[in-house]
């Protein structure tokens, strides 16, 4: 077992996941991110603005390519429905309205009120397009900071953007585009619920693209409460809420930008482009634990008026794990299921022993968060879950991807306080059998002593086969001597699993730096000079439990052949 002390996560109870940590010093606008300044927002990491920036923590399709040291980033983008098409998200009634204190989610059918969306069309103004969002434990306080930024169609009407932050991992009941009606009862809706201590930033935007004023929110367990606002561009006094627009035509970024009529283009044009920066902690008095970002639009200034656009939700873990999966040649390997227990609480400092709460863990590969993923992070081989609570941990692999065997080591991990995300460096590593064919020959003894060619004699073929890789392989096969030309001599095979000249063998185990041998027996008497005899080989192997990836070793198939000469 491997002891992995890493600091811990930042939580209060296992229901919020919450610390509570006001403090002073909030410093939003002081080097931690290439932030404003007022009618100067820009997206390029270029001098003599140092990173990090938009520009150069994501890549042209969203990707992470640099975090800077931050907890977490997340990419939002959405489709327009400018240009034609429809939009796969937007929000849609289901005969009831989406509001911004409505339920997330429907506990059962006779709940109406929740969220729903379909595909639809939105007013340029309303249409959701890129966003992003990153976020820093400061170090000169321990306050979270979460910056953000998003582009819009319109920049030269009003506009009611929110960006909201839940520590629950909402989600969508299924992948887009909507297919109800289909085997639900309930129209396309949200999964997960919102928790005490969420967080949402709302940005209302003048006729002609000012500004406006910017609102913080937290969620108090029934409804959104103010906690902070912000009334012009540039930063609050205590400078623990900031917000810019570009005031000139900018770079967009590596990634595709849209303008009002749906068409790409490159340069943002004056207040298209707005980013802000929170000390959250500040602010709300609290760290939440936050697992997933979402982007909205509103259709009025009113906190309450009707949401008309999403993107997301997308993963943003910061109070998580992470861990790393890779194959026997480092590369990251896909498709493994791991157990992820708290067996430990932690209360004053001290461990208490708890009944095991336990989450399975199977590998998101698709790239997105789909209903009823645990993993955060959508890279085959990276596994990132969030929602954590203080406390010890312990982690170990249950099933591994087709063809491997599992790395049979259990991990613990101490949470005590210090750390909002935890990753475990050293990762797991998957086996595989590699089976080779080592040795195939044969013993060919004359019977008597020999006063010519030899006609009639015993011939003992072995094989060996060794597995040079980490895992135990399951080895099936067989070998088949044939016999040719011999005349009116005859012969017959003998030895264990040997039938009518065919050794049999399947589910034969071979451990790590094991080998298995098998050996077969023909006797013939007086065969025709010119006769032939020969042995083919074939096998394949595969990975207990799994039998889906079957390989062939290495020198298989393979066949011998020997003539007998009679003078």
């Amino acid at each position: 077992m491997q002891t992995t002390a890493l600091g811990a996560l930042l939580l209060a109870t296992a229901m919020v996941a919450a610390l509570s940590a006001p403090g002073i010093s909030p410093t939003v606008h002081s080097g931690l991110f290439e932030l404003g300044p007022v009618q100067g927002a820009d997206i390029l990491c270029v001098a003599p603005d140092p990173p990090p920036d938009w520009g150069c923590i994501f890549d042209a399709d969203g990707n992470v390519v640099n975090l800077y040291g931050g907890s977490a980033a997340a990419f939002l983008k959405d489709q327009t429905s400018q240009s034609g098409s429809l939009d796969s998200t937007t929000f849609s009634g289901a005969g009831t309205s989406n509001k911004n204190n409505d339920p997330v989610s429907c506990p059962t059918l006779s709940v109406k009120t929740c969220w729903h969306w379909d595909a639809g069309n939105v007013p340029a103004k309303d249409d959701f397009s890129n966003a992003y969002a990153w976020a820093k434990m400061n170090p000169a306080n321990g306050h979270l900071i979460i910056y953000a930024g998003f582009e819009r169609l319109d920049p030269s009407g009003d506009s009611h953007v929110d960006i909201e932050f839940f520590q629950d991992v909402v989600s969508l009941d299924e992948d887009p585009p909507c297919n109800d009606p289909g085997a639900d009862m309930i129209p396309c809706s949200f999964l997960g619920t919102r928790l005490v201590g969420d967080i949402i930033v709302s940005m209302d935007f003048l006729v002609g693209g000012g500004f406006g004023s910017m609102s913080i929110r937290e969620w108090t367990g029934s409804s959104y409460s103010l906690v902070g606002s912000l009334g012009a561009e540039g930063c609050n006094t205590p400078d623990s809420i900031c917000g810019f627009n570009n005031g000139f035509d900018i770079d967009g970024g590596p990634w595709p930008n849209y303008d009002r009529h749906g068409m790409e283009i490159t340069t943002l044009p004056k207040n298209a482009f707005t980013e802000f920066g929170i000390d959250v902690t500040a602010v709300a008095g609290e760290t939440p634990c936050i697992s997933v970002v979402m982007g909205k639009t509103r259709s009025s200034q009113s906190f309450t008026a009707e949401l008309k656009d999403f993107a997301g939700p997308v993963g943003f873990p910061l109070c998580s794990i992470s861990w790393h999966k890779v194959d026997n040649k480092a590369q990251p390997l896909g498709g493994a299921t791991f157990e992820l227990c708290r067996t430990h609480s932690f209360v004053n400092g001290q461990f208490v022993d708890i009944p095991d709460e336990c989450r399975t863990v199977v590998d998101n590969v698709d790239g997105d968060i789909d209903a009823g993923d645990v993993d955060l992070d959508g890279r085959p081989g990276e596994f990132e879950v969030g929602g954590l609570s203080l406390g010890r941990y312990t982690l170990r692999e249950t099933v591994p991807p087709p063809g491997f065997g599992a790395d049979p080591d259990t991990v613990t991990i101490n949470f005590t306080g210090g750390s909002m995300h935890v990753d475990v460096g050293e990762a797991f590593v998957d086996e595989r059998p590699i089976l080779k064919l080592t040795e195939f020959g044969y013993t060919n003894t004359p019977t008597g002593t020999p006063t010519s060619g030899v006609v009639s004699g015993t011939t003992v073929y072995t094989v060996v086969l060794h597995n040079f890789g980490g895992a135990t392989g399951v080895v099936s096969g067989s070998l088949t001597v044939t016999v040719s030309g011999q005349g009116g001599g005859t012969f017959a095979c003998s030895g264990t699993g040997v039938s009518d000249c065919t050794l049999t063998f399947s589910g034969v185990s071979i451990a790590p730096g094991g080998e298995a041998v098998f050996s077969l027996t023909i006797q013939y008497t007086d065969f025709a000079d010119g006769a032939q005899v020969g042995a083919s080989l074939l096998a394949s192997y595969t990975t207990p439990p799994d039998t889906t990836v079957v390989r062939v070793p290495s020198g298989v198939p393979a066949t011998i052949t020997f003539t007998v000469q009679g003078d």
